[in-house]
């Protein structure tokens, strides 16, 4: 039997329309959350919003882990104020950041996958499948970047500034997901 998300298995086994709403609108509520603590860094800021998108991922599923990060990035761009900073709006997405978010999208949908096909019993296979969940993050987001940067920027700015925080977001998640796993029934 594969790896069932244990957050959401625990918490609602049984699946009904109000419930999955929940469960998504509670994800995209903590990615939300997380984006909000923030260190400003040029050219683009680093947040707690992948350590969200991996956790929602991770806990929700594939599933309901990419419609929680797509209700979260819809959210921002429908112009609620969920985004980290001030921006809000199609004009986030067509900044620099714009990457990023798409990334996130994919980072949702890789990590659940992995997290429903077992990757998440163990310290090391959570962190090697976190890692993997990452690239799209900063694959899309650095891509992204090189059309303001230039490569040296968006390569330093866009990744390399980012790897120390990546690498303490990939261990926090990995723990929190071993830990909800090892406590399903």
């Amino acid at each position: 039997m594969p790896f069932t998300p244990a957050l959401a298995q625990r918490l609602f086994p049984s699946r009904t329309i109000a419930r999955e709403m929940l469960v998504v609108l509670a994800g995209a509520g903590l990615i939300t959350l997380l984006a909000q603590l923030r260190i400003e860094v040029w050219p683009v800021p680093i947040t707690g919003q992948t350590l969200g998108v991996l956790l929602a991922g991770a806990l929700l599923g594939f599933r309901r882990g990419t419609l929680a990060t797509a209700l979260y990035v819809g959210s921002g761009l429908a112009g609620l104020p969920v985004f980290a900073g001030t921006g809000v709006g199609l004009i986030v997405l067509k900044g620099m950041t714009g990457g990023y978010l798409i990334g996130f999208l994919l980072s949702a949908g890789v990590i659940g996958l992995l997290a429903e096909h077992g990757f998440l019993q163990s310290y090391g296979r959570a962190m090697l499948a976190m890692a993997i969940a990452t690239v799209p993050v900063f694959v899309l987001g650095v891509a992204w970047l090189l059309h303001f940067r230039s490569p040296r920027e968006a390569l330093y700015g866009g990744f390399l500034l980012f790897v120390p925080g990546a690498c303490i977001k990939i261990a926090i998640a990995s723990w929190i997901s071993v830990r909800m796993g090892r406590r399903r029934a």
